[in-house]
């Protein structure tokens, strides 16, 4: 540097001219500017595997429980509407009034004297069919009763799958007229519907879980609220408020955390 009254060339350090005498003032340093984690390109997996403070690392552990416990609740969902009778599934009662869903459960009540009449048909010709086929009827007998019972998905599905293997025994035809072996035709169309919109929640449940996924790796806010309102509703319509309730609050605490997780990236 050099002395601004004399001109003397002087070492950095100096505070006393010795040319002139004159004070010498330190020159400022200008200030370092500190770069985010961002700005640096640093990429969030980077910095929350090197930067982050314990509070970030733990806020990333928690929203990964919370991604994994929201697709969880979703395929349970899907479950538990599998196992909801027909007139009980929410949208089939946002959709029917109170005489409907009372004649639609009348329909799949069953006197179950007639049950009784089966077996008992099924038992006079015991000695004449195979064991079995006598063991196959038995449980279609069972499962239809189920059906009459609670119908749900996954009862009308066992109940239709046996159906096809009692429908392929060669029995007399007084004896499988006392089963009325006719009605799986219907059984078996009703089915395919009830299998079309199993596959169609399934694939509802898997495109939100694949979302919440892409959210949870890119931490992406914006994804999990897309996420949120896409899953509404499909959940409400087959599972109903409850399921979906539990769902949400999972995808708010991941909102939540996502939230600690960026600020904190965006600030580093």
């Amino acid at each position: 540097m050099f002395c601004p009254k004399c001109g003397t060339n002087l070492p950095e350090e100096t505070t006393v001219c010795p040319s002139c005498g004159n004070q010498m003032q330190a020159q400022e340093q200008p200030p370092v500017m500190q770069l985010s984690a961002k700005a640096r390109g640093l990429k969030k997996k980077e910095f929350l595997a090197k930067e982050a403070s314990q509070s970030v690392k733990n806020a990333a552990k928690f929203s990964l429980i919370s991604f994994a416990v929201a697709v969880v609740l979703v395929f349970v969902s899907v479950i538990v509407a599998s196992n909801t009778a027909f007139y009980d599934l929410p949208l089939v009662t946002l959709v029917m009034d109170d005489s409907e869903l009372e004649q639609m459960e009348d329909d799949f009540k069953v006197d179950s004297d007639l049950f009784d009449e089966a077996r008992e048909t099924l038992d006079e010709i015991e000695d004449v069919i195979d064991r079995s086929d006598y063991k196959a009827i038995d449980k279609f007998i069972d499962l239809i009763e189920d059906v009459a019972e609670k119908p749900t998905l996954s009862n009308f599905t066992a109940a239709v799958k046996q159906a096809e293997e009692v429908a392929d025994i060669d029995l007399d035809e007084e004896v499988e007229a006392k089963f009325d072996f006719d009605s799986l035709d219907s059984m078996e169309e009703a089915l395919e519907i009830l299998n079309t919109v199993k596959i169609i929640a399934y694939v509802f449940a898997i495109i939100i879980s694949l979302i919440a996924l892409l959210a949870f790796f890119r931490k992406s806010i914006g994804l999990v609220i897309f996420d949120a309102i896409l899953a509404a509703p499909f959940v409400l319509a087959f599972a109903g408020f409850i399921w979906y309730a539990l769902i949400l609050a999972a995808f708010i605490a991941m909102i939540v955390f996502f939230s600690q997780i960026n600020k904190a990236y965006k600030n580093a």
